[in-house]
């Protein structure tokens, strides 16, 4: 199902942005790298808690892996963005506009703004 939504999602942004043939490559590539990576296969319980190094270290990979998988994506943006037409252009800069949530920023804390302790949180002493 979700498969499907993506495919006519895809569909789409083909038509309003009128993709023509020489500009499907881009496209595909484009649209192959806005595909969320897999999740990293659970390894196996330690059988200890790993150290503050080992988690550091493990943090690292896990943010040198979403960095290069941002890097495709920005490359592939770049890409689709130099082939398009000067209109297509447009038309794909107002629909990233849309994305974006409408109205002013929300305040920290939600729609009722900071909490009862205010926006920095409780006092240190």
């Amino acid at each position: 199902m979700a498969q499907a939504r993506t495919d006519l999602d895809a569909q789409d942004l083909q038509t309003v942005l009128r993709i023509q043939p020489n500009q499907q490559p881009a496209f595909k590539a484009w649209l192959a790298t806005m595909t969320p990576p897999p999740p990293p296969a659970l390894p196996e319980p330690p059988t200890q808690p790993p150290t503050a190094p080992q988690m550091l270290d493990l943090m690292a990979k896990h943010d040198a892996e979403r960095a290069a998988h941002m890097s495709q994506r920005m490359s592939a943006t770049r890409s689709l963005y130099a082939a398009l037409s000067p209109d297509q252009q447009k038309v794909f800069d107002a629909l990233q506009r849309l994305r974006r949530p409408m109205g002013p920023p929300r305040p920290p804390g939600g729609p009722d703004g900071p909490g009862p302790m205010g926006p920095g949180g409780p006092p240190s002493f």
